[in-house]
């Protein structure tokens, strides 16, 4: 399971505290949070919703919500950050990869709601989606950014992806952060069993 993979558990998820001094829980999507995400997507501003998806979105279709929630296991991972007092939690950040059948590289994919950018989240989902990422046995994790999120682009700086220009796309970049051999191939394995469809159709990064 994802969950055993991250140390997570299954249900409850882990709870990290923010250098704001913020606590939030961090799990897998499940097929019951649907209503939840598009709340999230609608609640966002149109900048964060372009910076994330290229386009000012409001909502996501139903095939794209479906996908997110009901992913394909052997080829996407999707994590929920969720904040706020038990049982009435919401969405506050959304972390996922995707890869194409048997591609040997991973599109990473994350955004964080306004209010709550600069907290730390955006570095929290990178380095836990590389890690499920590595151990699901992916040679290399990739992105776009659009050159005016500053903010992203540092963060992928930090995190140790080489950027450059999109040969197809010259108003993006593209991130690129290769990605060490798992040393336990059981523990990959364990892990395809459960790990959340194609791809997504969404480019890649925002924070």
């Amino acid at each position: 399971m994802l969950a055993a993979v991250l140390g997570l558990h299954a249900a409850t998820g882990a709870t990290r505290r923010l250098r704001d001094g913020r606590r939030v829980r961090i799990r897998p999507a499940t097929p019951r949070d649907a209503e939840a995400i598009q709340a999230f997507v609608r609640g966002l501003s149109d900048a964060t919703r372009r910076r994330r998806f290229f386009s000012p979105m409001r909502e996501l279709p139903p095939g794209l919500l479906e996908r997110m929630t009901a992913a394909d296991q052997a080829r996407e991972a999707v994590l929920l950050v969720l904040a706020g007092p038990a049982g009435e939690e919401s969405v506050v950040a959304i972390g996922q990869y995707a890869a194409e059948p048997g591609s040997p590289a991973c599109e990473l994919a994350l955004v964080v709601d306004d209010a709550w950018q600069g907290s730390g989240l955006g570095r929290i989902l990178i380095e836990r989606l590389l890690e499920l990422a590595r151990r699901a046995g992916f040679a290399r994790a990739e992105g776009d950014v659009l050159p005016a999120n500053r903010s992203m682009v540092a963060l992928a700086r930090v995190c140790g992806f080489d950027l450059a220009h999109n040969p197809e796309d010259p108003t993006l970049l593209r991130i690129v952060r290769h990605l060490p051999a798992a040393r336990a191939p059981a523990a990959r394995a364990a892990h395809r069993e459960w790990l959340p469809a194609p791809a997504f159709g969404m480019p890649a990064v925002a924070r």
